[in-house]
Order: C-alpha cells, then sequence, then structure tokens
C-alpha cells in the first residue's frame, strides 16, 4: 500500500520534474541562430557526466531539427505521404497534439524525402516549410493551420537537388525565407506572420540550403542570406539589398548550406566544392575582404562556430571518404591550428569554453574550445540511427533525434 508520505514524494518529485524540464530553443541553431547557447544554460551542463534519458518517442523521416519552447518540444517530420507537425511536452514526451498534410515530395538523390527545414516558434504560431515548398503557419495551443503558401506555384520555384531547405526566420511581424523563385523579386521573401501575405521581395537568387540570421551592423538589424549565389545582406524592415558578394562552386552540383557567421564587423561564409571559405568586413559598403582561402575551413551542410577567435567546425565533404575532419582555424587569418581528420560529418554547438559534437554516428562529443588541440572531456553514444540534423538545448537539456526516435537527454542529473 502506497503511504500517505510516499504519495507526496511521487507527486513532489513528478512536479519537480515537470517543472525543471525548460528550454528556450525557439529555432534553427537557438535563439540567436548561430549555434551558441546562453552562458546560464551552458553552466547547467555536467559535461563530464554521462546524461540521463528522460523518454524518446519513434518518429518518420526527415532532417528537420526539433525546436523547443519553455514547456514543449515540436518536431517535424515525415510518416508515408504525410508531413507531421508533432507537440510532445518536455517532461514526458507526452503528445499534445499532431497536425500532419499530404507531401508527395520525393527525392531523387537519396532514400530520405524530407522535411529539411527547421520549424521556428513565435508567439501565437509554429511556422514550418516542408520540402515540397509549401510554408504553413500553425497555432501554438491546439495545431490548427492558420494559413498556407504553396511558394512552387506562387513564386515559380525551379526543382532544386534536395527540396526546399531553408529554416524559417521571424522578425517581428514576418517570417522571412530564401524562397528562391523566378519571378521578379523572390529569391528571398517576407511573408506577414499573421495572414501569410507577401511584406516584401527581392533580389532573383536562386535557393541555397542555408538558413538567414539577422545580426546588428553597427546599430541597425541587418539580414544575411547565403543564396545559391552567393551572400545578400539586407534591411530586413523593407527588403533593401546593402550587399551581394557572389561565392559559389563552380560545378552545377553543389549547394551552399553553412549559415552566415558574423563576429566582429565581419561575417564568415563557407562552402564546400572546391571553393571554400571567406572572411568579409562589413564595416562598409562595398564589402571588403580580409581574406579567403580554398582550404581553411569547408562546410559542407554543418556551420562552425567562433569563440575567441578561432572557428571551430567540420571540414570537408560529407559523402566523400573519409568524411570530414575537425579543425580549428584562427578567424582573423585563416590559419589551421589543428586538424582531427576523418572524425566524420556531424554538427558543432558551443556551450560556454565547450563544443558540443553531434555525429552522423549518434555519438556526442564534448570538447573543450581549445585552440591548442582537439581535447575530448568525453563522449557518448546516445542515438542507434544516422543523425542528420542538429539538436535543441535547454536548462541542462539535450533534444536530438536520428531518423527513428527523438530523445530527450538531462545532464543536469548526470552520473
Amino acid at each position: 500500500m502506497i503511504t500517505r508520505l510516499t504519495f507526496a514524494t511521487i507527486i513532489g518529485f513528478i512536479f519537480l520534474q515537470l517543472n525543471s524540464a525548460h528550454a528556450d530553443w525557439p529555432c534553427f541553431q537557438g535563439p540567436k541562430r548561430d549555434g551558441l547557447l546562453s552562458v546560464k544554460d551552458a553552466k547547467s551542463f555536467k559535461f563530464d557526466k554521462k546524461p540521463k534519458l528522460l523518454w524518446k518517442k519513434e518518429i518518420g523521416s526527415g532532417y528537420s531539427s526539433p525546436v523547443a519552447d519553455a514547456k514543449n518540444v515540436f518536431l517535424f517530420h515525415r510518416k508515408g505521404d504525410k508531413a507531421i507537425l508533432t507537440k510532445y511536452q518536455m517532461a514526458t514526451g507526452e503528445i499534445q497534439w499532431e497536425k500532419s498534410y499530404p507531401s508527395v515530395y520525393s527525392d531523387s538523390f537519396s532514400s530520405d524525402h524530407g522535411p529539411r527545414a527547421t520549424p521556428a516558434i513565435g508567439k501565437e504560431h509554429v511556422f514550418t516549410f516542408g520540402a515540397e515548398g509549401i510554408l504553413q503557419a500553425w497555432n501554438l495551443k491546439n495545431g490548427e493551420k492558420a494559413w498556407s503558401v504553396d511558394t512552387p506555384n506562387e513564386f515559380q520555384v525551379g526543382e532544386s537537388f534536395f527540396g526546399a531547405g531553408c529554416s524559417p526566420l521571424i522578425y517581428k511581424d514576418k517570417v522571412i525565407l530564401i524562397v528562391g523563385g523566378k519571378k521578379k523579386d523572390s529569391g528571398v521573401v517576407a511573408f506577414d506572420v499573421k495572414s501569410g501575405k507577401v511584406v516584401w521581395g527581392a533580389s532573383s537568387h536562386e535557393a541555397s540550403y542555408s538558413s538567414p540570421i539577422i545580426k546588428k551592423v553597427g546599430d541597425k538589424d541587418r539580414l544575411f542570406c547565403f543564396t545559391r549565389k552567393g551572400l545578400l545582406i539586407l534591411n530586413p524592415e523593407d527588403g533593401k539589398v546593402e550587399a551581394d558578394f557572389y561565392w559559389r562552386p563552380r560545378i552545377h552540383a553543389s549547394v551552399n548550406a553553412a549559415t552566415p557567421l558574423v563576429f566582429d564587423d565581419k561575417v564568415f561564409i563557407s562552402t564546400s566544392y572546391g571553393k571554400g571559405s571567406v572572411v568579409l568586413s562589413i564595416k562598409n559598403s562595398p564589402l571588403k575582404t580580409v581574406w579567403e582561402e580554398r582550404d581553411a575551413l569547408t562546410s559542407h551542410y554543418a556551420t562552425a562556430v567562433h569563440h575567441n577567435g578561432v572557428f571551430y567546425g567540420h571540414h570537408g565533404r560529407q559523402d566523400y571518404p573519409p568524411g570530414p575532419s575537425f579543425r580549428g582555424v584562427r578567424s582573423k587569418d585563416g590559419r589551421v591550428l589543428w586538424d582531427k581528420r576523418a572524425l566524420g560529418a556531424g554538427n558543432v554547438s558551443l556551450a560556454g569554453d565547450h563544443l558540443v559534437l553531434f555525429q552522423e554516428t549518434g555519438e556526442v562529443l564534448i570538447l573543450k574550445a581549445d585552440p591548442l588541440k582537439f581535447s575530448v572531456v568525453s563522449k557518448h553514444s546516445l542515438f542507434e540511427g544516422a543523425v542528420r540534423s542538429y539538436p535543441a538545448f535547454g536548462k541542462g537539456l539535450f533534444i536530438g533525434r536520428d531518423d527513428k526516435t527523438i530523445k530527450v537527454w538531462d545532464w543536469k542529473l548526470g552520473k
């Protein structure tokens, strides 16, 4: 028989668990879309310990990353011919609601048919962009669809290698995408968050697999978009193009996929396929090249992070054996400081002075952000399937997915 004290203890534990499971990772690569955890959140991780599994659930296909608000996790995935948005309770994994729509997109290059893009959580809606090119707004509370835009039909978007892959960016009352349409001024498009109506459109650049970011240039917000053609810098209020820098591999069968990395009045863009990387000064117009290197840090899909004057990131193509290495590269001149060869593909996030590598194998490596050497703190086999998406983070929480499951791990309770 359960005593009153035991029952109270159980209820107290459940209440504590429900209130301790907390995150704020509302969009691709986190609140600032740069893979950086807040100082407060970073301090909550016991990276020298093994995390505790809170829950796991079977899911569908796709490379879309999980996102989270204070008490919930959202995942965009696909089962059969339906694209699905699922809302889970953070602490328990209980499904709060699940909505779907037909998706007939088929990838001719792989067996995974999407989705690619990561959702974005706004004040009232969560926004998804499917591999077939449909942008949709879903009510946060009940999952009801508020509006939908078929971008291929609306903007005359041509066929791409892997379908649509830009993760939506919310800026004030707008949701912004690299659309890549053939219609005039539909390379980058801003939509009204409440209605889905076009607020502005700009450029004729084709779409890439990179996602836009907002960063300050001086005292003004500026929109950075790494398209198939190169880097665009725009005024996010009206879409006015302020800089257009060509950066594209010569071969047709190539993609630009890494997010622009803005630091110290400069921007870093990187791609693979023999093109390489470049750092540009954004203090004045036109942009000025600080350095460019063909083989310093070539980002295939994953974006590097920047910490104390050093880029840390995967270097080389994911689809060429033995796979990418992982490097530390000095940001002021592109000098390679160290190189861990044949580590394999993955992505990297920055938590304080720790690097969190989420590898395609399902292994999570914790490194010191050390400019002198590849310095492993701990390694953990947390997933069994293939990993191609970024994790989400909370206060001690690591939220990740592979091709079969989503899992939430608590690193505060590490042993």
